[in-house]
């Protein structure tokens, strides 16, 4: 329960607010929310006058750029991703695929990118079941989202977007292990489980933001 309904009176139930609904720990300051919501919005606006409505990709492109910092920020404080997010967000992309690809008729790219959705979604929940718990459930729900953003591109985009956001995940964790040790603290044996959300949609992002459609 949060704090907002522990506040309320006997006897009455305290409407919860949305950044309650998505953050299970004391959330943080309105104003960081506020900001990062903000910065979402604008990506969203960038990516959409970057690649036009023609493009099929740009309405999952534009949704995981709204919502990609938010999650970042959920999954970096407590290591999970929102189903209120991440299944809203993996739905309305499938849909918007769809519906491209039918009015315009472009099921080259609609369909790779529906494809891709499959695809990301598989490959990542073998890796959850292979990294016994390091590669949450959350991240295979929001691998439907960023196949979908990257398959509108192309089947090299998908691998290079999983890889890079790979890649800083293990540059971030090898430089806080480097610096735990520079400040005395004991890291043998220590297990660190890395939020790999951040690192995954902030690749996808700054590749729609570079790649061409």
């Amino acid at each position: 329960m949060s704090a907002h309904a522990d506040a309320a009176p006997a006897g009455t139930a305290a409407p919860e607010s949305f950044e309650w609904r998505v953050f299970r720990q004391t959330a943080p300051p309105r104003l960081t929310v506020s900001a990062v919501v903000g910065l979402g919005l604008g990506l969203a606006l960038v990516q959409i006058a970057l690649h036009g409505w023609d493009f099929a990709g740009v309405v999952p492109l534009a949704l995981l750029s709204a919502c990609g910092p938010l999650i970042a920020l959920v999954d970096a404080r407590e290591r999970r991703i929102p189903d209120l997010l991440s299944l809203p967000l993996a739905g309305a992309s499938a849909l918007a695929l769809a519906v491209h690809a039918t009015v315009l008729g472009d099921w080259a790219t609609g369909g790779r990118a529906l494809l891709g959705m499959v695809v990301l979604t598989a490959v990542f929940f073998v890796l959850a079941i292979v990294s016994r718990g390091d590669f949450g459930l959350g991240d295979v729900k929001l691998g439907a989202t960023l196949g979908a953003c990257l398959g509108a591109f192309g089947w090299m985009e998908i691998v290079w977007g999983v890889f890079l956001g790979f890649v800083a995940a293990l540059l971030w964790g090898l430089s806080t292990l480097l610096l735990q040790r520079l400040r005395g603290r004991r890291t043998r044996g220590a297990k660190t489980t890395l939020p790999m959300g951040p690192f995954l949609v902030g690749a996808t992002i700054v590749l729609g933001l570079v790649l061409h459609s």
